[in-house]
């Protein structure tokens, strides 16, 4: 997604639910690369 000069980067995978998973300062929506797949399993799951 693109807004001017920013750009956010996220991921949305799987069915159900929502799930916002938000990474900390400093960090990526990488860290959350082990989870991602199992949580689409259960959830709608949003990764920024």
């Amino acid at each position: 997604m693109k807004n001017g000069k920013a750009k956010l980067f996220y991921q949305v995978g799987g069915s159900g639910d929502a799930l916002l998973l938000l990474h900390g300062n400093g960090e990526s929506s990488d860290i959350f690369a082990q989870q991602f797949p199992f949580f689409t399993k259960y959830f709608t799951v949003y990764a920024l």
